[in-house]
């Protein structure tokens, strides 16, 4: 569970520390099911080249990479966003 970053507390940016130094080779035996990667074309932390590495070293993996948006791509283009998602879970209805 993250906390808050209420003073006294750890924030967000130590408990994603673990998420930022990841890799696929890493990741890829222990996630079992579907994942779905959304990535803003202007993202800056998040480049081409990382999401297609991501997607290679994940099992059962799917890139939608949004024209227009950046890192925060799900609130720069959430109807975008929304509708990946969609298209993603539907299989699972």
């Amino acid at each position: 569970m993250v906390k808050s970053s209420r003073a006294g507390e750890k924030g967000i940016g130590t408990s994603i520390a673990p998420i930022r130094s990841a890799s696929p080779s890493v990741a890829k035996p222990k996630v079992p099911c579907p994942v779905l990667i959304v990535r803003g074309a202007l993202s800056p932390l998040l480049s081409a080249e990382g999401a297609a590495e991501w997607i290679d070293g994940i099992a059962n993996a799917s890139l939608v990479e949004i024209p227009g948006g950046g890192h925060n791509v799900h609130i720069e283009c959430p109807d975008e966003v929304l509708a990946a998602v969609d298209a993603f879970v539907a299989p699972f209805r």
